[in-house]
């Protein structure tokens, strides 16, 4: 079984696009299930999510 860690997630990102800082994007229905946290960028929008 998968220890899932929610103190290693990190609460921001840089964004692959554009450089800015991506925050947590709680508003996805599986949102720190299965070890997957999404993150959007304010500045372009552009989302990601990254598998813990």
């Amino acid at each position: 079984m998968r220890k899932n860690n929610k103190s290693n997630i990190p609460e921001t990102f840089p964004c692959e696009v554009c450089g800015y800082t991506m925050k947590k994007f709680n508003h996805v229905y599986d949102n720190n299930q299965y070890g997957k946290t999404y993150y959007k960028c304010d500045n372009c929008g552009h989302k990601i999510c990254k598998i813990n």
